[in-house]
């Protein structure tokens, strides 16, 4: 049964605006699409995804490639908090299908910031499970240390497919 589930949070130092767009577009390297491996996205509500994760190392999956899917089940980029909610599959989830969450608001600290909040539901209780909340909070990590002080710059991955 599918019943783990767990909330991770990062700060980016971009505006939320940015930070949005860069997650909607697969071809952005700043994004949350990781590794260099095909990527397919149709950003809108309804919208499905798809991409392979090759060359990417995070704590679970110990590099390889390791296909994932989903679709977009509502985006919320008009007012504050925006959120981005997508249907998640891959061999990670078991074949369960889970769904992610993530909302991007100003950060109240200092509002040089976006407070990334980013919830999945619905994972295997297991290792499997488990290892996506290290993977998430490895990948939020990268998209910070790649916006630092560049947040507006457009950063292009070569040969993706949108």
């Amino acid at each position: 049964m599918a019943s783990w589930e767990f909330t991770v949070q990062h700060d980016i130092m971009a505006s939320p605006d940015r930070v949005c767009q860069v997650w909607l577009d697969g071809t952005e390297s700043r994004g949350p699409w990781v590794g260099d491996g095909e990527r397919h996205l149709d950003p809108r509500e309804g919208g499905n995804f798809s991409w392979d994760d090759r060359n990417f190392s995070d704590l679970g999956g110990g590099g390889g490639c390791w296909g994932h899917w989903g679709k977009f089940t509502k985006i919320n980029n008009k007012s504050l908090p925006y959120n981005i909610e997508y249907t998640w599959k891959s061999q990670w989830t078991d074949q369960y299908e889970t769904m992610v969450l993530v909302s991007l608001d100003v950060d109240k600290t200092d509002e040089r910031f976006t407070k990334v909040t980013l919830s999945m539901t619905g994972l295997p209780d297991n290792r499997h499970g488990y290892e996506h909340k290290n993977a998430w909070i490895r990948i939020l990590g990268e998209m910070g240390a790649k916006f630092w002080g560049n947040a507006e710059v457009k950063d292009k991955r070569p040969k993706v497919l949108h």
